[in-house]
């Protein structure tokens, strides 16, 4: 082996559910904090599990996080929406839920 190979770490496997929290979990905490509001641990727990149920809703009809009609920024209007309000879709009995719809988008041409 070279050097070169033995140097390289590892790649470790994640889940797609893991990359979206990576990339919507740090946005969502930078925008709260940068308007004054802190999130704890309760807070992060609601995000994770709202995301989660966002994805299970998603998955029900056949939508991936990468589909481009999928609205992300609606995503993360419901996120921090979440995370202010403490909303948890974890909680027994559900404080949000989570539904795909269908919005009429304006086609030029």
């Amino acid at each position: 082996m070279s050097e070169q190979q033995t140097a390289q770490e590892p790649k470790s496997f994640n889940t797609m559910l893991a990359k979206v929290n990576d990339n919507y979990f740090p946005m969502i905490e930078r925008q709260l904090t940068g308007n004054g509001i802190n999130m704890d641990g309760y807070a992060k727990s609601c995000v994770l599990n709202a995301i989660s149920a966002i994805n299970t809703a998603l998955d029900a009809k056949g939508i991936s996080w990468g589909d481009p009609l999928l609205d992300k920024n609606n995503i993360t209007q419901i996120l921090l929406t979440v995370a202010a309000l403490r909303l948890n879709a974890a909680a027994s009995p559900r404080e949000v839920f989570f539904q795909t719809r269908n919005k009429k988008v304006k086609v030029d041409g």
